[in-house]
C-alpha cells in the first residue's frame, strides 16, 4: 500500500512540475495533477485484474518507466516501506508550494515590452480595485474575482489548520520529528501569506495596530528562525532527510520573506 501511495504521489509531483513549466497557462493544473498520479499507477493494474497479461508484461519491463519512473521506484523499494511513502509526500508538499508560487506569477502577469515581466499586482490590490470598480457600478467582473479570492483565503486557512494539526504528531513520531515541526511550520506560514494577500490594507490597518502587526511578524520570525537552525544543523551528517530539511529550511525562509513584504 505504501509503494502505491508513493507511485501516486511522484507521479503528481513529476506532472505538477511539467504543467509549472511548460504549461503555465492550462486552465486545470490540479486536475492534469491527479490525472498525473493516476497515470504513474496504471502498471499496478495486474493487482486489480489479474486477467490483464499485458499489463504484468509492462509492469515488469523497463517500459514501465513511461509511467513516470515506475519501475525504478520498484526497485528502488522493494520492500515496500513506509519511509519511501512520506518521503514522497514530503517531496510533494514542498513542490506544491513551490509550484502554487511560480504559477501565479506565469498564469497572471504579463509579458513586458522589453523582455521579462511586468510587475503583477498582489492580491489585495486587485481584491481592492475590485471593490472600488462594484462600488462604482462596474460590477459585471466583481464575482468571478471575489470568488476566486475567497478560494484563496480559504485555502490559506485551511493550510493554517492543516500545518497546526501536523504538529500535534511531533511525539508521535520522534524519527520524523524534524519533518513534521518543517512541513507544518511551513504550510502554516503560506497559509497565512495566502490569507492575508486578499486582505485589503487599509481596512486591515483600521482594525489592527501596526505595532500589533510587527510584533506579531517579529515573533513568528524568530520562532521560524529557530526551527530553521535546529534543521539546517542536521547538515552535519549528510543524509537524504537532512537534504530534505535544508530545502524546508529555504522554503520557511522565504515565506518569512514574503510575510514581510505585504502591505499589512
Amino acid at each position: 500500500m505504501s509503494l502505491a501511495i508513493t507511485h501516486f504521489v511522484v507521479g503528481a509531483t513529476v506532472t505538477m512540475l511539467v504543467v509549472t513549466f511548460f504549461l503555465p497557462r492550462v486552465r486545470f493544473p490540479r486536475t492534469l495533477m491527479v490525472l498525473g498520479g493516476l497515470w504513474a499507477m496504471i502498471p499496478d493494474l495486474n493487482k486489480i485484474v489479474p486477467g490483464l497479461g499485458f499489463v504484468d508484461a509492462v509492469h515488469d519491463s523497463a517500459w514501465a518507466n513511461v509511467f513516470w519512473a515506475h519501475h525504478f521506484l520498484d526497485t528502488v523499494d522493494p520492500s515496500d516501506t513506509t519511509k519511501a511513502a512520506v518521503v514522497a509526500l514530503a517531496a510533494f508538499f514542498l513542490v506544491s508550494l513551490v509550484a502554487e508560487g511560480v504559477g501565479y506569477h506565469l498564469r497572471f502577469s504579463k509579458p513586458a515590452s522589453g523582455g521579462g515581466r511586468t510587475r503583477t499586482p498582489s492580491p489585495s490590490e486587485t481584491a481592492s480595485e475590485t471593490r472600488t470598480s462594484a462600488s462604482s457600478g462596474a460590477f459585471a467582473a466583481s464575482p468571478p474575482f471575489r470568488l476566486a479570492y475567497g478560494v484563496r483565503q480559504a485555502g490559506g486557512l485551511c493550510s493554517v489548520v492543516v500545518g497546526t494539526g501536523l504538529l500535534s504528531f511531533v511525539f508521535r513520531t520522534p524519527e520524523y520529528t524534524g519533518l513534521v515541526v518543517g512541513i507544518g511550520l511551513l504550510l502554516e506560514l503560506s497559509g497565512l501569506v495566502v490569507f492575508l494577500e486578499g486582505i485589503d490594507s487599509d481596512e486591515f490597518a483600521r482594525l489592527v495596530p501596526s505595532w500589533l502587526s510587527t510584533a506579531t511578524k517579529t515573533v513568528l520570525t524568530l520562532g521560524s528562525s529557530f526551527v530553521v537552525v535546529a534543521l539546517l544543523v542536521t547538515l552535519s551528517d549528510v543524509t537524504p532527510l537532512s537534504v530534505a530539511y535544508a530545502g524546508i529550511s529555504v522554503l520557511v525562509l522565504l515565506q518569512l520573506v514574503r510575510l514581510w513584504e505585504l502591505p499589512v
